[in-house]
């Protein structure tokens, strides 16, 4: 709705005049795949070759690899592209959509690294713990189509939350009355219990896949390996990723961070 992108069902935004939005989806399509890397971006900087060359190479396009065409780009070097776009144009407002899902390890930090160097406002949805810690300052909680606002660090939130749908002990209930009080006193009735018996299991479930994973990039990265085991790795890790995903849906289940 900030992006006029679905209707307001009621209600008015307002968005300042002087906003200059830029928008990273989940999903990066080009409209014309044809276009090389360099052709993409002197397009849309409006920028001479060198210049364009210059600032590729920042987002780690050298050499051949601006020569590549949009269409056979992987997800993390669309992504890289596109914050190439965005970090210097004349953004000041932007929108992140799951900015480091499907990425590798090395592309996720890479994005961390040039989304700390924006200095406009960030508004991003994310189910990456690591990155909503290291860049949110304030968090909206959707909840029974209501938002509520809170400014504070994660654990703090997450404590509330958990506060929050504490049940008694012995009571299992589909459905509780609680209050809670967010920024300012709010009460509210009727919101669905969250599990956080649940939630410690799958995000020690999730810790552990990502701990494993780090440790395969690093066997991969050593170059010591025969082909063989670098097949094996692969695998693994195309399995962990899945196995990943999934557990993340599953916890989304119980979480109302957005």
């Amino acid at each position: 709705m900030l992006l006029e992108m679905e209707h307001l069902g009621s209600g008015t935004i307002k968005i300042s005049p002087s906003a200059e939005i830029g928008y990273l989806p989940q999903e990066i399509v080009f409209d014309d795949g044809e276009m090389t890397v360099l052709e993409w971006i002197k397009q849309t900087l409006e920028k001479d070759e060198a210049s364009a060359r210059g600032l590729l190479a920042q987002y780690r396009f050298k050499q051949d690899t601006v020569f590549k065409k949009l269409s056979g780009l992987s997800g993390g070097e669309k992504t890289r592209l596109m914050l190439c776009k965005l970090m210097n144009g004349s953004v000041n407002f932007l929108f992140l959509d799951e900015p480091t899902n499907h990425l590798d390890i090395e592309s996720r930090e890479w994005v961390e690294e040039a989304v700390s160097e924006y200095t406009g406002t960030m508004v991003f949805v994310s189910h990456d713990r690591h990155f909503i810690m290291k860049f949110s300052s304030k968090y909206w909680t959707l909840v029974d189509g209501e938002v509520f606002e809170y400014e504070g660090d994660f654990e703090s939130y997450k404590a509330i939350v958990e506060e929050y749908y504490k049940t008694p002990e012995g009571i299992e209930p589909e459905r509780i009355d609680v209050n809670i009080k967010v920024e300012a006193q709010a009460q509210s009735q009727g919101k669905p219990k969250l599990n956080t018996v649940m939630i410690e299991k799958l995000e020690n479930e999730i810790e552990e896949i990502e701990e494993r994973l780090l440790e395969i990039e690093d066997c991969l990265y050593s170059g010591a390996l025969e082909a063989q085991e670098i097949e094996q790795l692969l695998a693994e890790k195309e399995a962990l990723n899945m196995t990943h995903e999934e557990l993340y849906e599953r916890w989304t289940k119980y979480s109302i961070v957005i």
